[in-house]
């Protein structure tokens, strides 16, 4: 996750707000959106347990705070696997 406090014009204003690795396989994200205090993604790949090479799935990751400011996520994430006819 990346910030540049909103100057979108100069791309050397970039930098990490949060960077963590993850065990997920073949992982790309489509898209995410911010709801309460959960970070949720739509993506594909292989999370744990999973039986498929490649998957569409929502990832919910929960943030953690300072007052209003986002600050990380919790490592651990729940997921959960969409159909098959679902491609993000």
């Amino acid at each position: 996750m990346a910030s540049n406090n909103g100057k979108v014009d100069d791309d050397s204003l970039w930098t990490w707000v949060y960077k963590e690795t993850t065990d997920i396989q073949n992982f790309h994200i489509k898209s995410a959106v911010l709801v309460d205090n959960k970070l949720i993604i739509t993506a594909r790949g292989r999370p744990r347990n999973t039986f498929e090479q490649c998957c569409s799935f929502l990832l919910i990751l929960k943030a953690k705070t300072s007052g209003d400011l986002i600050t990380g996520f919790d490592k651990e994430y729940n997921f959960i696997k969409l159909d098959p006819v679902v491609y993000p």
